[in-house]
């Protein structure tokens, strides 16, 4: 699991924007709504979801709310 600088191993400070991580692995970038298809499936999968703390998606209304919900506590602990 990934939290977004709450912890002692990640420092944000310097942050102005959500980062965009690039690995040899495929890049870590913010949540953004063109996705809630692709997030819905991986959400709702039990295989995916056994390494997962939230709860499975029953729905995309449900996807949403989350995505929507993580941005909005990337901001609020990094920007202000």
């Amino acid at each position: 699991m990934i939290h977004f600088c709450t912890n002692q191993y990640i420092d944000c400070a310097g942050f102005t924007s959500f980062p965009a991580l690039a690995t040899e692995l495929p890049g870590l970038r913010q949540l953004e709504f063109e996705y809630e298809q692709e997030i819905f499936f991986l959400r709702s999968e039990e295989r995916v979801n056994k390494y997962l703390v939230a709860p499975i998606a029953q729905s995309l209304e449900e996807v949403k709310g989350s995505i929507q919900q993580e941005n909005y506590k990337f901001k609020i602990l990094n920007f202000q």
